[in-house]
C-alpha cells in the first residue's frame, strides 16, 4: 500500500491503509569516532518506533533495509539488510545495519521494510524514505592515517617527509644549490657565472641575468609562424601599439568586459551563459477548494536571454481542518498557469493525507510538502504559479499558510 505523510509539530507520522501502521520518528547514528565505530567497520545504529494501529506496538518482528540514491524511485545502493526477530517494547527498537562501503560522500534514503515476526509473508514497505544524517556518511574517512589514504600525488605515495627545501634557512644574497643529492644555501651566481650559463661573454643583459646583451635571444626580429587563422596567425607585425593581439583575430563578436570567449571562436554575453536565480514568497492565508486554487502570491517569473531549461522548487505550509470519518487530501502542482494543478510540463506533484480513521483534531493539522517541475524554454519572460486542490475533505479551513518558490535557468 501506498504511505503518506502528515506532519504535526515536528513529529513524522507515516499511516499505511493495512492492520500494521508504523511510524519510524527518529534515527539514531553514532559520530564516527574510535569510541563508537572501530576502524574499519561500516555498520552503524538505527533507532526507531513503531505503532500498531495506533498505540506503541510491542513484540517480535522482522525488519528489511535497503539503500537509494534519490527518496522516490532511483536506483538501489548496495543489498538488503534484513533483521529478524526484532524485540520492540513500548514501540522502541534498535537494530544494528551494515551496508559495506557504499557511504563514499552522495546523499542515500533508507527505505524500511517490516512484518509481524511469526509472518513468513511480504513485508510492509514504508513511504517515504528516510534520508541518512551524515554520521554513517562519514565512516568511509574515520580515523584514517596518512599510509591509508589512497590516490596521493607522486612525490607523497612514498610516505616519507624528505622536504629539504622546506628546512633550509638560507641568508640574505644566498640562494638553495643542488648537487644532485642534496640541496645547501650558496652564494648567487656571479657576472662571469652568468654568461657561462648563457653560453657567451660579456656583460649580463638588463632583461635577462643569465643572458648578455650581444646574445640575439634578446631581439624579437624573428616572425612566428602562421599556422592558419585566428591565434596564431597573430604575428608581431599584426600587434597592436600594446602588444595586443586584435579581437578580430581571436574570434567574431565584439569583445568587452561583459562577454566571454567560446570554444567555436565567438564573443558571447556573459548574462547569456551563466546560470540565472529567481525567488519569491508569500504568507498569504489562501482557502483550498475542490477546484484547482492559486495560492495568492506564490507565483515566480523569470526572463531568460536565450533558449535553456528553468527548473521550478517550492515548499509550502499548509493547514488542513480534520473531521473523523473524512478522508482529507491534498494535492500541490507548480503550473504554467494559476488554474493549473497537473503540473504541465515534466511534473513532480505532491500530495499529503489524514486517514478517515484519525480522530477529531482540535486544531487545523499542519502539513509541509515540496514539490518541483521542469520547462524547456527559449528567450523570453515565463510566470509558473503554486497551484492546490483539495482531492478530498475540502472545507473552508483548509488553507495555505506559508510558501517560497525558486525559478533557476540553465542555458543550453
Amino acid at each position: 500500500m501506498v504511505a503518506r505523510r502528515v506532519r504535526r509539530r515536528g513529529v513524522v507520522r507515516p499511516t499505511l491503509a493495512s492492520a500494521i501502521v508504523i511510524a519510524i520518528v527518529s534515527i539514531v547514528a553514532p559520530r564516527p569516532s574510535a569510541a563508537v565505530v572501530p576502524q574499519g567497520t561500516t555498520a552503524f545504529t538505527y533507532q526507531g518506533r513503531l505503532t500498531d494501529a495506533g498505540p506503541a506496538a510491542s513484540g517480535i518482528y522482522d525488519f528489511q533495509f535497503a539503500l537509494y540514491d534519490v527518496d522516490v524511485g532511483g536506483s538501489q545502493v548496495g543489498t538488503n539488510v534484513s533483521v529478524d526477530d526484532v524485540t520492540v517494547t513500548n514501540g522502541l527498537f534498535t537494530v544494528s545495519l551494515d551496508f559495506g562501503a557504499v557511504f563514499t560522500g552522495g546523499r542515500r534514503w533508507l527505505e524500511v521494510r517490516v512484518r509481524p515476526g511469526a509472518s513468513l509473508g511480504t513485508y510492509t514497505v514504508l513511504s517515504p524514505r528516510e534520508e541518512l544524517t551524515p554520521s554513517p556518511l562519514a565512516l568511509f574517512s574515520a580515523a584514517a592515517p596518512w599510509t591509508g589514504i589512497s590516490g596521493k600525488p607522486v612525490g607523497f605515495s612514498d610516505d616519507v617527509d624528505n622536504d629539504t627545501l622546506g628546512g633550509l634557512s638560507c641568508a640574505s644574497g644566498e640562494v638553495a644549490k643542488s648537487d644532485g643529492v642534496s640541496w645547501t644555501c650558496g652564494s648567487a651566481p656571479t657576472a662571469n657565472q652568468e654568461a657561462a650559463l648563457a653560453g657567451t661573454s660579456g656583460s649580463p643583459s638588463v632583461f635577462n641575468p643569465y643572458v648578455t646583451d650581444a646574445d640575439p635571444r634578446n631581439s624579437n626580429a624573428r616572425v612566428p609562424s602562421v599556422h592558419g587563422s585566428g591565434l596564431h596567425d597573430a604575428t608581431v607585425a599584426s600587434r597592436d601599439g600594446g602588444g595586443l593581439v586584435p579581437t578580430a583575430q581571436m574570434g567574431t563578436g565584439s569583445a568587452s568586459s561583459a562577454t566571454l570567449l567560446r570554444g567555436d571562436r565567438t564573443w558571447q554575453s556573459i548574462a547569456q551563459v551563466k546560470p540565472m536565480v529567481v525567488t519569491a514568497n508569500t504568507g498569504a492565508t489562501t482557502a483550498i477548494g475542490v477546484a484547482c486554487t492559486h495560492y495568492l502570491g506564490g507565483d515566480v517569473t523569470i526572463t531568460v536571454a536565450v533558449a535553456g531549461t528553468v527548473v521550478v522548487r517550492a515548499q509550502a505550509w499548509i493547514k488542513l481542518n480534520h473531521v473523523v470519518g473524512t478522508r482529507d487530501e491534498v494535492q500541490l502542482a507548480i503550473g504554467t498557469a494559476s488554474n493549473d494543478c497537473s503540473g504541465t510540463g515534466n511534473s513532480y506533484s505532491g500530495r499529503a493525507a489524514i486517514a478517515s480513521e484519525m480522530p477529531t483534531m482540535a486544531t487545523q493539522q499542519d502539513v509541509t510538502l515540496s514539490i518541483a517541475n521542469v520547462f524547456p524554454v527559449t528567450a523570453g519572460s515565463y510566470t509558473y504559479y503554486l497551484n492546490g486542490i483539495m482531492n478530498f475533505g475540502a472545507d473552508a479551513n483548509d488553507v495555505f499558510w506559508f510558501g517560497n518558490l525558486q525559478a533557476e535557468f540553465f542555458p543550453n
